[in-house]
């Protein structure tokens, strides 16, 4: 099945009368194999958190989001997960359209040509580390 439109991120509703997930798309929120663990307000998880000797809050929507993007990096075959899983489809959470989100990564990365997706993630990181707007997202 060949993709006529450009993935992207779409917002899980609980509206009646609406679909709760569009069809085809994703679901990548918390509690699936691709949901952010990182949550604002809370201590990093373990192993990171063992860097420090106190613990360190995330503070914000983007820390949570870079810390979802060096975990994508750093966790061994979780990119090529991702891609095999996600590529191609629209992606789907709970994250208010315009929000930045851990999905605003995921649809680069996995739509990036094969032999990129690392290269893309690094940009991604970059982005995200240096407080630049984020090119590819919130949608």
């Amino acid at each position: 099945m060949e993709c006529t439109t450009t993935p992207r991120r779409v917002q899980r509703t609980r509206r009646r009368g609406e679909p709760g997930m569009p069809p085809g798309a994703k679901y990548i929120g918390r509690g699936s194999r691709h949901g952010n663990r990182f949550k604002v307000g809370e201590p990093l998880p373990w192993p990171y958190s063992a860097r420090f000797d106190e613990p360190v809050l995330i503070a914000d929507r983007q820390m949570a989001v870079l810390w979802y993007a060096l975990d994508l990096k750093a966790t061994v075959g979780a990119l090529y997960l991702a891609c095999r899983d996600l590529a191609g489809h629209d992606l789907a959470c709970w994250c208010a359209e315009g929000d930045l989100c851990h999905g605003d990564v995921l649809l680069p990365v996995t739509n990036a040509p094969e032999d990129s997706a690392e290269q893309m993630l690094d940009i991604v990181i970059s982005v995200l580390a240096y407080g630049r707007e984020f090119p590819y997202g919130p949608a």
